[in-house]
């Protein structure tokens, strides 16, 4: 399905109320040419209306970037610019059936083995990273953690990795659901008043994001 990524129906029987946070169409964020958001997101906004995703600074193969948790992602997913800067060939190459409304292709969707790091170098993980032939796979605006953790005070004490003020930041890999429970820690969330943002560890490092019952970038 290449609206909520499950690998058991397709696009036309997907359940899944959620769509692209960008273009608001029936395909997931990752995949969008689109890079301004339309629409109102599917994760619940923090008071001055921004959408805060959990992202946190990783290593791949020693290369530093931005990685999206995504609990909604039934895979992993690298950009080309970052897979191609590591220079490594594809452990595995499958072909896959996309089925559309209209029509159906097949791609070759190419496969990599690769160690994801904390950027401490702490805490190390392999995951089989897809490509998506896309110099970056989402430009998301900057949070200002470092204004976070000033205007909420439960946010005291998180260590945030990414300190970069650009106005936009890439993200280069996605991290899908079987990640995402493998990073989980014991740590409890720092949770503050309704609406306020949440803060959570994990064994790649804090990440920050708006509050919710469930992390849902689908």
């Amino acid at each position: 399905c290449f609206n909520c990524t499950g690998p058991k129906h397709r696009a036309a029987e997907c359940t899944s109320k959620m769509s692209c946070y960008f273009c608001s169409r029936r395909h997931h964020t990752s995949i969008c040419t689109d890079q301004q958001p339309k629409g109102e997101s599917v994760m619940s906004l923090v008071d001055d209306g921004k959408v805060i995703y959990p992202v946190v600074v990783v290593k791949v193969g020693g290369i530093e970037c931005r990685a999206l948790l995504d609990s909604g992602a039934s895979s992993c997913y690298a950009s080309a610019k970052l897979l191609d800067m590591l220079g490594k060939q594809p452990t595995e190459i499958k072909p896959k059936k996309v089925v559309m409304l209209m029509a159906s292709t097949t791609a070759k969707m190419e496969i990599y083995k690769s160690t994801v790091s904390s950027k401490s170098g702490d805490y190390n993980l392999e995951v089989n990273l897809t490509k998506v032939n896309r110099g970056e796979l989402l430009s998301l605006e900057n949070p200002r953690y470092e204004q976070l953790m000033k205007t909420y005070s439960h946010l005291k004490g998180v260590e945030m990795d990414d300190i970069d003020t650009k106005p936009l930041l890439p993200v280069h890999v996605i991290l899908g659901a079987g990640v995402f429970a493998r990073i989980k820690t014991d740590t409890r969330p720092q949770i503050g008043n309704q609406g306020e943002p949440v803060a959570e560890r994990t064994k790649l490092g804090w990440i920050i994001l708006s509050p919710g019952e469930e992390i849902d970038t689908t």
